[in-house]
């Protein structure tokens, strides 16, 4: 079974930080509503301490989905911008 992972439920602000222990193709769909705001799947730096943007596809200013190949590591989705926002998004693996 591929993993799932709820990375944002109904947030208004950058979620937890979760551990990916098996790397491949995952899908990143994000809803809600945005208020404006941008919605990125950020990864754990090489130097452990700082965020990186995942890519393009995986920033959305809307409701939508992206498939993205990431390695094991640790994942978040940031919120940035925007106001009155909760926003959902989910990290799943595809088969």
């Amino acid at each position: 079974m591929a993993a799932s992972v709820t990375l944002l439920n109904a947030a208004a602000a950058t979620g937890a930080a979760l551990a990916i222990q098996i790397g491949g193709d995952y899908c990143f769909a994000v809803n809600g509503t945005f208020g404006g705001c941008t919605v990125a799947l950020e990864m754990l730096g090489p130097d452990g301490t700082n965020y990186i943007n995942t890519g393009v596809s995986a920033t959305l200013t809307a409701a939508g989905a992206a498939i993205v190949t990431l390695p094991p590591g640790t994942y978040r989705a940031s919120i940035a911008g925007g106001a009155a926002m909760t926003i959902t998004a989910t990290l799943k693996g595809v088969i």
